[in-house]
C-alpha cells in the first residue's frame, strides 16, 4: 500500500499535465493516421488510374527519372551557391 501512496505522491502533479495534453495528443494521432489512410490509398488509386494510359505506360521510365533529377535538382543548386560562395569568401581574404 505504501508503493502506490509513493507512487500517486510522484505522478499526481503530472496528472493535471497529462490531463492538457493527452487531448491534443489524441487529435494529432487522429489526424496522423487519418492522413496517411488517406495519402495511401490516394497515391495507389492514382498510380492505378495512371496506369490505364498508355502514354504513361510507354513513358513510365523517363518520368521516374525526371522526378529523381527535378528531387536531386536543389541539392546541387545549393551545393555550387556554397561551394561559390566559399571561394568568393576565400578570395576576398586573400586580397
Amino acid at each position: 500500500m505504501a508503493w502506490y501512496l509513493a507512487l500517486a505522491l510522484m505522478l499526481g502533479p503530472l496528472c493535471g499535465l497529462l490531463l492538457l495534453v493527452l487531448p491534443v495528443a489524441f487529435a494529432f494521432f487522429v489526424v496522423n493516421v487519418l492522413g496517411a489512410i488517406v495519402w495511401g490509398a490516394g497515391i495507389t488509386l492514382l498510380g492505378y488510374w495512371l496506369g490505364q494510359f498508355s502514354i504513361i505506360q510507354k513513358l513510365i521510365e523517363p518520368i521516374f527519372i525526371l522526378i529523381v533529377v527535378l528531387s536531386v535538382l536543389p541539392m546541387v543548386f545549393e551545393w555550387y551557391r556554397r561551394r561559390r560562395n566559399a571561394n568568393a569568401g576565400v578570395d576576398e581574404s586573400a586580397a
